[in-house]
């Protein structure tokens, strides 16, 4: 069956912001089959892998520095939003804001990072996920 086409900015952001909102979900969870299982239900494809790998190395790290990192707040904004040609999905051009707590030795700290990036989204077994994410900027704000 397939999808149905997103040709606006609402209905991509409808889509794109639960997905990229639960792929930071990954991080409230230590074991590694809990991160899998959590970044499976919004990406797909070689980024599935490639995300799980860099989670796990991010929370091995913290680990090992005594570090915690808490998202606390999450905002996505679709500029743009195009139809994959010649297949099912779309690209959308997006900005997220993330807002994290860092505890390190015992003392918080507020992060604040902004991405700027193109996403493509794709149908997977009924569902919507994210295939690729190209950052076109991250800046800590």
């Amino acid at each position: 069956s397939q999808a149905p086409e997103i040709t606006t900015t609402e209905d991509a952001q409808s889509i794109l912001d639960p997905l990229l909102r639960n792929t930071y979900r990954a991080f409230d969870h230590r074991s590694e089959s809990d991160i899998y299982d959590v970044l499976e239900r919004s990406i797909g494809g070689e980024l599935l892998r490639e995300l799980y790998l860099e989670t796990i190395k991010a929370l091995t790290l913290e680990g090992r520095e005594g570090t915690r990192t808490q998202v606390t707040d999450f905002e996505a904004r679709v500029d743009s939003v195009a139809a994959i040609p010649d297949g099912d999905g779309f690209t959308a051009e997006c900005e997220w804001t993330v807002l994290g707590k860092i505890s390190h030795w015992g003392h918080p700290h507020t992060r604040v990072n902004r991405y700027t990036a193109e996403v493509t989204v794709t149908p997977s077994d009924g569902e919507w996920k994210i295939d690729a994410i190209d950052v076109r900027d991250a800046r800590r704000l």
